[in-house]
């Protein structure tokens, strides 16, 4: 092999890398996208009334002066309806294993790992809530497994009602972290947020 040859070879793999490269961040953007659309159409679907993705996943929302009422539809990664109480933070593809929020005695990097990034989903949602003077949720979404959702477990209009149905649930998960933007909420909820919707009254989300 001459040494044009070689550097043919070498611009193959650099181009063939560079493709690579290139299909992965596709890729991620479009996983993310597919899973907002995922949980939109299951509350669509539940609440017979519209929700949709927020423009640059909720970027739109912190990045431009908004009045009131232009701040609660449009701050979050999802647009609800009229009267809906929660700001929905909406994570796709991320690899966190819940069951190490079981684990708090001896971590290791990966259960450090998972639980921070956990705690910045809040973190973004309580951001926003207090931004729109609304309720910080979070939606997670694993490739292949249910959507869980997240609430707070006190100090808004629904905590009593929400503690008093925490048994009707098959499985959830109760963690305390107090967020970076407000010490309001420092106790949390686990649930599948399919079994939330079905064992939680409409009247729970929205004003009455």
């Amino acid at each position: 092999m001459n040494s044009d040859d070689g550097v043919q070879v070498d611009d193959i793999f650099r181009q063939l890398d560079e493709k690579k490269s290139k299909k992965k961040k596709v890729n991620s953007k479009k996983k993310g996208s597919r899973g907002e659309l995922k949980a939109c159409k299951i509350l669509s679907e539940h609440f017979g009334m519209q929700f949709n993705k927020t423009p640059d996943s909720g970027a739109f929302g912190t990045a431009h002066k908004l009045d009131q009422q232009a701040l609660e539809t449009l701050t979050g990664d999802v647009i609800c309806p009229d009267g809906f109480l929660f700001t929905l933070e909406n994570k796709t593809g991320y690899d966190v294993d819940l069951i190490n929020f079981f684990c708090s005695e001896y971590t290791t990097k990966k259960k450090s790992s998972d639980k921070n990034l956990v705690n910045t989903f809040i973190d973004q949602s309580v951001r926003d809530a207090v931004r729109a003077n609304l309720i910080p949720a979070v939606m997670y979404t694993k490739d292949y497994r249910p959507t869980i959702l997240i609430l707070p477990l006190e100090n808004f209009s629904g905590e009593k009602y929400l503690n008093e149905k925490l048994s009707k649930f098959h499985h959830y998960l109760v963690y305390d972290y107090k967020p970076k933007h407000s010490d309001e909420w420092t106790k949390w909820v686990f649930v599948a947020l399919e079994e939330a919707l079905h064992v939680l009254e409409k009247d729970f989300f929205f004003i009455t």
